[in-house]
């Protein structure tokens, strides 16, 4: 089939598949508790609620059900769930409580999401265009994403490392839990969808709950934080979530300085990439939706905890919430350790605000959401700590770093480095977060305005603020990227995206709010800012169809048509090798499906292995891809390795040497890009 057609097909058909996890679940807990008012809620607030609570809840309920019973578990937990869902539909149909009646505002929505899915679906698709493979930038990151899908799938829980297997499966050091919903919909869809399929459909559903949970935690705060705006104009303040920072200002001035002082040319391949992160939302869930996920749950652990304090819940209804937060917590931490981190940072100093404010009803409920948050994530923690071989401390001090700093000191003492970026800080974040900047400067004037000592909600925001900004700014994870830096802002930006609303709602409807008073200079820059912040994700967008570093032209074509042929006609415990002499081989992981011995530079050492680990296999590999060994010698190396099957390129050096062992090997498949061998020929 044709490979945009293939895309399309296996995306639509995963998408119809997803509601079945990301809907039915929460729909029937919202239900059962009636969390977030949710029997009183509109038939979309319903919806919302469903795939916040599916998103929040469920995955750590997932990963004890697959560790330690059996799949049929979980089908279980989803045919009860749809069950609940079409008897609701029913009584509610039959008592006449709900019509099938037309509704603007829903068929908005629908088209909203319509829309975005079709933009997201030709930002994800391979093209096809004259013969040539156009992959998605997004591609670099979801090798990995559809290797860990893929291996949940074939292996269960606790998965197997995709990338390096030394003859054994190794358990995977990784946060996995997003991946089990993606695998769950590779598995109703069998052949129909793809782990690739099942990626991209949960990267297109999984937004909805972002939005979602903005939209609620606005209307949490609101009231408290912004009173004078009135809630009709919550949902346009929920759409801040399409702007971001000032981007845009160092890339078009670096390209500038190209043409006019002869600066050497800098491709800038995202938005992002500039500058140490602090992602825009429509960055975040396009290259990472796992920890948007795990943003999700941690905010309604938030919400939640204000509500069931602020309304003095008790008994039975208190116990409902505090295990709600119980499974979101663990749920959070298995789809993100880093914004977890940065979440459970916040509670401990919250904890101890309580503690010195008095507050005991708010400390009793802090401390049995961590006892049993603690008892149902135990499990996963062991398990990670055991798969982890790689030394080192995760974490260290470091300053944020900023470009322009970091040149102007290139080659100093550390001290004078971590210093001079401490003084650019400032400079740093209005560049990243731009209208925010603003936004938050402004709040501060109104806020004062209104008068008043601040109230314990007040400070409930500012202290995940404060937290969120210091960790962020001063501690960097210490493993491949720094993942706490770049995700753990997120808190610190959707308070500032609720503290910049009425800077925003006064700019797009001309409401006139009397405590703040906008200069017309002030509203000329915010406007600017504004621009700036919807042009830089339109930009990401562009780059992200137009430019990749994956598959692509005649040779990604042909390498994709083989690899498909490997997941069409091998068996699915198949171990596979191609050459791992690569940065990122992308083709075994997005087109094959099966479990490599070792699969390149990056995602061999990625899930915590050391290097001597890392070294030695890839010593006892590569001499079938870059020496003259016979025949007989590369299939008995490769069947004591544990090879069922050779991947050859065009490009690997005993493609073109005639002494080697590809001139009387027969490949079970070949094209002019690639070869496939099969090391044993026992069925």
């Amino acid at each position: 089939m044709h490979p945009t057609l293939s895309d399309l097909s296996g995306l639509s058909i995963a998408l119809i598949y997803y509601p079945i996890l990301i809907v039915a679940p929460g729909f029937a807990v919202g239900l059962l508790t009636n969390v977030l008012s949710f029997r009183e809620g509109s038939t979309t607030s319903r919806m919302l609620i469903a795939i916040i609570l599916s998103i929040s809840i469920f995955p750590i309920v997932y990963y004890w059900a697959l560790r330690f019973t059996h799949i049929s578990v979980v089908w279980g937990i989803l045919g009860l769930s749809v069950g609940i869902v079409l008897y609701n539909l029913f009584q509610s149909l039959y008592h006449k409580k709900t019509r099938l009646a037309f509704s603007v505002k829903g068929a908005k929505l629908i088209l909203g999401l319509i829309v975005f899915w079709t933009i997201m679906a030709f930002l994800l698709v391979d093209l096809k265009i004259d013969g040539q493979l156009r992959s998605s930038l997004v591609s670099y990151d979801y090798v990995k994403h559809t290797a860990v899908t893929d291996s949940i799938s074939r292996t269960g829980i606790s998965p197997v490392n995709p990338s390096f297997y030394p003859g054994e499966g190794l358990s995977l050091f990784y946060y996995y839990f997003w991946f089990i919903f993606s695998s769950l919909i590779d598995q109703l869809g069998g052949e129909l969808i793809s782990p690739r399929h099942s990626v991209f459909a949960g990267l297109m559903w999984f937004p909805v709950g972002l939005a979602a949970i903005t939209w609620f935690f606005v209307k949490a705060f609101g009231k408290i934080a912004i009173p004078e705006i009135d809630a009709r104009y919550y949902p346009l303040i929920v759409t801040m979530l399409a702007v971001t920072g000032l981007d845009m200002l160092p890339i078009v001035s670096h390209k500038i300085l190209e043409y006019t002082v002869g600066l050497p040319a800098y491709f800038v391949p995202s938005i992002e990439w500039w500058n140490e992160q602090v992602a825009s939302w429509f960055s975040a869930i396009i290259w990472v939706p796992h920890h948007v996920s795990a943003f999700v749950a941690t905010l309604l652990v938030f919400i939640l905890i204000r509500e069931c304090v602020d309304e003095e819940y008790a008994g039975s209804k208190q116990w409902q919430v505090l295990i709600l937060c119980s499974l979101a917590l663990p749920s959070a931490f298995g789809m993100s350790i880093w914004v977890t981190l940065v979440f459970l940072c916040f509670l401990v100093v919250w904890f101890v605000f309580t503690l010195y404010k008095g507050y005991w009803e708010e400390v009793s409920v802090l401390l049995k959401i961590g006892i049993l948050s603690l008892v149902f994530v135990l499990p996963f923690v062991l398990e990670l700590n055991g798969a982890n071989f790689r030394p080192g401390a995760p974490l260290a001090f470091s300053i944020r770093p900023f470009f322009i700093s970091d040149e102007l000191v290139f080659g100093a003492a550390p001290a004078l480095v971590q210093i001079t970026r401490l003084i650019f800080l400032p400079i740093n974040y209005f560049l990243e977060i731009g209208f925010f900047f603003l936004g938050g400067l402004l709040y501060v004037l109104y806020r004062k305005s209104r008068g008043g000592v601040l109230s314990r909600q007040e400070w409930y925001l500012l202290v995940l603020l404060a937290t969120s900004v210091i960790i962020c700014s001063f501690v960097k994870a210490n493993i491949k990227h720094n993942d706490l830096g770049w995700r753990g802002f997120m808190f610190a930006q959707i308070v500032l995206l609720l503290f910049s609303a009425p800077l925003y709602v006064s700019l797009f409807k001309n409401v006139v709010i009397e405590k703040l008073e906008i200069a017309p200079v002030t509203r000329i820059v915010a406007i600017g800012m504004l621009f700036l912040g919807i042009t830089a994700n339109l930009y990401e967008m562009a780059i992200i169809r137009t430019y990749s570093l994956g598959p692509s032209g005649e040779r990604g074509l042909m390498l994709r048509e083989l690899y498909e042929w490997v997941d069409e006609n091998t068996a699915e415990s198949a171990v596979l090798q191609h050459n791992p002499n690569e940065k990122t081989e992308y083709y075994h992981a997005l087109y094959g499906f099966r479990q490599v011995l070792l699969a390149d530079e990056v995602l061999g050492r990625l899930y915590g292995i050391n290097e001597e680990m890392y070294l030695e296999l890839y010593d006892q590999i590569i001499p079938i891809f870059e020496s003259s060994l016979d025949e007989e010698s590369v299939f008995q190396k490769s069947e004591a390795l544990g090879v069922d099957f050779i991947v050859l390129k065009k490009e690997d050096p005993v493609w073109r040497d005639t002494t080697s062992w590809v001139q009387t090997a027969e490949p079970v498949f070949k094209n002019s890009y690639g070869r496939v061998y099969q090391v044993s020929k026992e069925e």
